[in-house]
């Protein structure tokens, strides 16, 4: 189960990212127009919603509230982020007491006119990429690069957009911005090790509470009331019974926790994602519900074994197409008589729980290379009937080397 907030919440403007500073925001934002000057860009739009939100986050260090929202940055000066859900707090006034939220220094904000604020009705149909064409227009911008627009914007409003700026350029550049903001500054390394902590800690609590007279969505409620507590803004938890997908012959599947319980379960698989401040730690781990006879301990260490030499296979600087071809080769030796491993074989991970890059995947873009601060979320499932095993990494990837940020289960 997916929650953007903790059980309970009530719709909310966009909500600020605290321990990220200014100055950090000030100097993404530069990194960001310079490479906006490399690409002869006029002005990037970032859309972001509330599922979504990583690459708006990023630079604005909010997350948007009920409704959507995007950022015109130009290539000079500050972003103006315009949102459907709240308006500017007023002069002077403190966010807490206004009940209205107060963008970071480095960004403007305004709402689209006919928006509403928190909890109020819609005060007339607003358009999102309307608002935002008129915002490309006042900068004169010719040559505009989108983000995010054509994979998660409302078609109605990708349209109005479009057809908003009918002589300009438009260039889909999600791919770059994620690459540019894939490596990790430290303020974001120390909320990605709270989050990892908080990971972990729901991950144990999990499995002592696994038995084959627990139902799991009561475990799954359980362990998110204690992460709440601890700080969590949001948890996802899935499972599935691998002895079910191994008996049909099918892959190992993921979904919400069922209200079923686990008497004759052998085994569950399950996968934990805990957010703080904005960032997402994650983890998978396969319980057993009986003893482990020796062919299930073999498939766990085969599975352990292939995915520590796909870590041997990381280096800063390193193409992403070369690091494709040698993991296939090496999955290849590595997992010997099992056909196949289920799952993609992992993804960035940060302010969005699956950020550049698709590790195993082509890449999209032929100069893509694994950059020093990446964090990395691996994860491997091998199927096997009444044996399989699930398990997952996740890395920091510096010049000296792969560093996990767990201890193993």
């Amino acid at each position: 189960m997916f929650a953007a907030n903790p059980p309970g919440a009530k719709e909310s403007p966009p909500r600020e990212r605290r321990f990220i500073p200014d100055e950090e925001l000030r100097a993404r934002l530069a990194r960001l127009q310079a490479a906006m000057a490399d690409e002869e860009l006029d002005a990037l739009l970032l859309y972001g919603a509330q599922r979504r939100a990583g690459n708006l986050t990023y630079l604005t260090r909010t997350l948007p509230g009920a409704g959507d929202a995007i950022a015109v940055v130009p290539r000079r000066g500050p972003v103006e982020l315009i949102s459907q859900t709240v308006k500017e707090a007023p002069g002077g006034s403190r966010p807490e007491a206004a009940g209205v939220w107060r963008p970071p220094l480095s960004v403007n904000l305004r709402a689209v006119p006919g928006s509403r604020e928190a909890g109020g009705a819609p005060a007339a149909p607003a358009s999102l990429g309307e608002a935002a064409a008129a915002a490309a227009q006042t900068l004169g911008a010719s040559v505009l690069g989108l983000v995010g627009v054509e994979e998660q914007m409302r078609g109605e409003d990708a349209m109005v957009l479009q057809a908003a700026l009918p002589r300009a350029t438009l260039r889909t550049l999600t791919d770059w911005y994620e690459a540019l903001r894939a490596p990790k500054g430290e303020p974001e390394l120390r909320l990605l090790r709270r989050a990892a902590d908080l990971c972990w800690e729901a991950c144990q609590h999990f499995a002592d509470l696994v038995t084959r007279e627990s139902s799991l969505r009561k475990i799954g409620a359980e362990v998110e009331r204690v992460i709440y507590r601890e700080g969590a803004e949001a948890v996802c938890l899935l499972v599935t019974l691998p002895e079910r997908a191994a008996a049909a012959g099918q892959a190992l599947r993921l979904q919400p926790a069922p209200p079923t319980h686990l008497v004759f379960a052998e085994a569950v698989i399950a996968y934990i994602a805990v957010s703080y401040q904005g960032y997402w730690a994650d983890r998978a781990q396969a319980l057993p519900m009986v003893p482990v006879e020796p062919r299930g301990k073999e498939v766990r260490a085969r599975a352990e074994s292939a995915l520590d030499a796909l870590l041997a296979l990381f280096a800063v600087g390193k193409p992403l197409s070369e690091f494709t071809e040698e993991a296939a080769r090496q999955l290849r030796l590595a997992l010997g008589p099992y056909p196949r491993a289920d799952f993609p074989l992992g993804n960035g991970i940060g302010l969005d729980l699956q950020e550049w890059p698709l590790l195993g995947s082509p890449p999209r873009s032929a100069g893509s290379r694994l950059r020093e601060n990446m964090i990395l979320s691996l994860r491997l499932g091998l199927p096997a009937a009444g044996d399989s095993a699930f398990v997952s990494r996740m890395v920091w990837l510096h010049r000296s080397g792969v560093h996990q940020l767990y201890p193993r289960f």
